[in-house]
C-alpha cells in the first residue's frame, strides 16, 4: 500500500493545495499512528493506509493537513477554510470517524 498511497499523494496534492492557496515544503507517506499530520515548517506526512479509504476521505484527510498550514487548531478559521474547499467535509469527517483508524494497524 505504500507505493500506492505515495502515487496518490503525488498525484493529488499539488492541485488541491493550488485550490487551496497554499504551499507545502514537502510531502511524505509513511507508517504514522494518525492518518495524517502537518508540521510547522510545511511538512505533510500521510498514512501508507490511506489508499485503502474511499476517495472521498483520502481527498478529506489531504485537504484536512493543507488547512492546518495556515490553521494550526480546529478553530472556526479552519472550518471556514476547509469547508471553502470541501462544502460538505463535516459529513466526511463523521465518515472517516466511522473506520478503522489508522493506529490500529501495523505495516506488515
Amino acid at each position: 500500500f505504500l507505493k500506492e498511497s505515495s502515487s496518490y499523494v503525488i498525484r493529488t496534492l499539488p492541485g488541491l493545495a493550488h485550490r487551496a492557496g497554499v504551499k507545502y515544503h514537502r510531502a511524505d507517506v509513511r507508517e504514522i499512528r494518525n492518518w495524517g499530520y502537518c508540521t510547522r515548517d510545511g511538512r505533510l506526512s500521510f498514512s501508507w493506509q490511506l489508499i485503502a479509504l474511499p476517495e472521498r476521505l483520502r481527498e478529506y484527510i489531504l485537504c484536512h493537513e493543507l488547512v492546518h498550514l495556515t490553521e494550526r487548531n480546529h478553530s472556526t478559521g479552519f472550518k471556514r477554510k476547509l469547508g471553502g474547499l470541501l462544502p460538505d467535509f463535516r459529513e466526511r469527517e463523521k465518515e472517516l470517524g466511522r473506520v478503522v483508524p489508522a493506529r490500529s494497524f501495523r505495516a506488515q
